[in-house]
């Protein structure tokens, strides 16, 4: 059996985590391909955020996946909470990003996401929240430019870093103790 250089170990860890990151990626596009939907998830983040809404004394009522917020002008919005708008596909890339990591010890994977998808999900309702909030104090018309340039391009860049340093951190433990 070839031994193998570092930098060729390097290279097929790479080409490992390419290939498993890959077959993680398909279900993601089937549910995107076929449109798919989860009602009760949107359906529940539109209750929070309208609860969460209205305890900052802003008029707003969940139907549904539906948000409704009246402003100061009784002027009614309409905001609806959508598949897209749950952050699936931001918790979905991250499992993919650690699960794919070639590293062997699976419990420290599954333990940074037991804390890390839940905190994805809680920065995906702050995402949903302040974007309502800041359009209803500063103007609807700065909601997509909010939504999409902010909390979009955000939320991507909040997955890598989340990767980021849970990669480095194991990376370095598994150096100082030789496994991970």
């Amino acid at each position: 059996m070839k031994k193998f250089s570092p930098p060729q170990r390097r290279l097929l860890s790479v080409a490992q985590f390419l290939v498993v990151f890959n077959i993680l990626a398909i279900p993601m596009y089937v549910i995107l391909l076929t449109d798919a939907t989860f009602p009760p998830l949107q359906d529940f983040l539109a209750s929070i955020t309208a609860i969460s809404l209205q305890h900052q004394g802003i008029s707003a009522i969940a139907s549904g996946s539906f948000l409704t917020i009246i402003d100061a002008n009784d002027v009614v919005h309409n905001v609806q909470i959508s598949f897209d708008s749950t952050g699936w596909k931001t918790v979905y890339a991250l499992a993919a990003l650690v699960i794919a990591t070639p590293l062997p010890n699976i419990r420290r994977k599954l333990r940074f996401l037991l804390f890390a998808l839940p905190g994805i999900f809680v920065l995906n309702f702050l995402r949903i929240w302040s974007t309502i909030w800041y359009s209803f104090v500063f103007g609807w018309q700065n909601f997509d430019v909010v939504h999409t340039l902010l909390w979009r391009e955000g939320l991507i860049a909040v997955v890598l870093l989340f990767w980021f340093f849970w990669l480095r951190d194991a990376v370095r433990l598994k150096s100082s103790r030789g496994k991970v």
